[in-house]
């Protein structure tokens, strides 16, 4: 018993140091004291001109003062990021170290572009998922979260009868891409 009392704990440990995290303990999320990430560190402190698009995330829900800081150092808010807390910036590369001083701000990240890397789109031949289907199962009461390029409403992700869809929730991180699956 206590050893199955001791495995549970040692589950939990992570979760509760990811609670701290969010709660204010930021050591684990800061590079050396600061909020921004190490690729925009480095570029801040070179003497490169220009602007990046960065995802700034906040401990609270962003107001719009921040806004007009962004806009009174040249740069402009791109998209809300609701899910994350944060926002998406276009922002001149010069005006990072003074938008990180931000008692609010918690990190602050490249907009990180992605692309495809998977060969196809079709996998439930190298899952096996005819067999499942053979004994009944069809995947009602299954919750599945994907972090990917983007879904596509396929029959398979429909409800039992075809009655509607069974997608949830989808959001695109990019300024003006949707997030279906054009792959």
């Amino acid at each position: 018993m206590w050893r199955n009392i001791l495995f549970l704990l040692a589950l939990m440990l992570p979760f509760t140091a990811a609670q701290a995290d969010r709660k204010g303990d930021l050591s684990s999320r800061v590079n050396n004291g600061n909020h921004l990430s190490a690729e925009l560190q480095a570029l801040a402190d070179s003497s490169t001109d220009g602007y990046v698009d960065v995802i700034i995330q906040f401990k609270d829900s962003p107001k719009g003062d921040y806004d007009n800081n962004v806009a009174a150092l040249g740069g402009a808010k791109s998209k809300q990021l609701s899910l994350i807390n944060g926002n998406l910036y276009h922002v001149p590369v010069k005006a990072l170290k003074h938008l990180e001083k931000d008692s609010n701000v918690l990190y602050i990240t490249p907009d990180r572009h992605t692309s495809m890397s998977a060969d196809t789109a079709y996998v439930a031949a190298s899952v096996n998922a005819t067999i499942a289907q053979s004994y009944g199962y069809d995947g009602t009461g299954v919750g599945v979260a994907i972090i990917d390029s983007g879904v596509l409403s396929h029959r398979d992700l429909q409800n039992k009868g075809n009655t509607g869809g069974r997608i949830v929730y989808s959001e695109s991180f990019i300024a003006g891409v949707d997030a279906k699956d054009n792959y």
